[in-house]
């Protein structure tokens, strides 16, 4: 299995998003933010059998839904109201049951479980975070989900119920000041928010059983980082930059990140 990091963007929104698989996945979700509905902020997929996918309607308040022909074009198949104000991202859970969409205006976690033959969505409720989540990303083995709260200088842990998909908050721990993203190291062990005011990611190891986290401290990153992602090996980690328009690079031993050689290097116009 080949697998490719991208960065897209679309309307002043991006995303710093892996996809394994071929190109004709890449092309997949490059055609989801082009035909979603109004101010598209984030798109994913169904990851099981790769027949759905979904897309926050930043300008919408809504997640545009779609089928997936074996050819890989889009469906559309409705709309569902996100549950709050200003959706930034979504994801799926890893065995494609249930949505989840952080919506910075409410400050809020939309729950949704997934119709696993039509690919429409069901509203199952929200959950509080931190304050402003910009960011949201789940564990390997879908157990537990975690939000990053620009306006509280958090990231939140939720535990999913597996039988129905709801949240249920463990807690919310301090970062950096103003966290834009968060990524979850490849083993499951590891969690990591990208501090846009501080320059900077924090650090932290996971109790897999609890969803307890301990602080494992920060390294530098860009100026005003908004997103960053760990390749799927767990050997490599990278930090998209508005302030400084570049991608910075490094090395993860041990789940900690070190700057790599070079540390970055150049992106597109205010990569997000």
């Amino acid at each position: 299995m080949k697998t490719r990091i991208f960065l897209l963007g679309l309307a002043g929104f991006s995303a710093c998003a892996r996809f394994p698989g071929s190109v004709e996945e890449a092309s997949l979700q490059t055609a989801m933010l082009l035909l979603a509905q109004r101010t598209p902020a984030a798109a994913a997929s169904e990851p099981a059998r790769a027949r759905f996918a979904y897309v926050a309607d930043n300008g919408g308040n809504t997640i545009s839904m779609y089928s997936i022909d074996t050819s890989g074009l889009l469906t559309s198949i409705g709309t569902i109201a996100s549950g709050g104000g200003t959706p930034r991202q979504i994801v799926t859970d890893p065995q494609g049951r249930y949505v989840y969409v952080v919506n910075s205006g409410g400050g809020t976690v939309g729950m949704f479980s997934i119709n696993r033959t039509t690919g429409g969505l069901t509203f199952l409720g929200t959950m509080p975070t931190g304050g402003t989540p910009y960011a949201i990303a789940v564990n390997p083995a879908g157990t537990f989900v975690f939000t990053a709260n620009n306006g509280g200088n958090s990231v939140s842990v939720f535990s999913i119920n597996q039988s129905v998909g709801t949240l249920n908050l463990v807690a919310s721990y301090a970062t950096g000041a103003a966290p834009r993203g968060v990524a979850v190291h490849p083993n499951g062990g590891f969690v990591y928010t990208a501090n846009n005011v501080d320059s900077n990611v924090s650090q932290f190891s996971l109790n897999t059983s609890t969803g307890v986290l301990t602080d494992l401290g920060t390294v530098a990153s860009g100026a005003a980082p908004h997103g960053l992602i760990v390749h799927p090996l767990g050997t490599f980690a990278f930090v998209v930059n508005f302030g400084v328009t570049n991608v910075s690079q490094y090395t993860v031993t041990g789940g900690l990140f070190a700057i790599n050689t070079p540390g970055s290097i150049p992106a597109t116009s205010s990569p997000f």
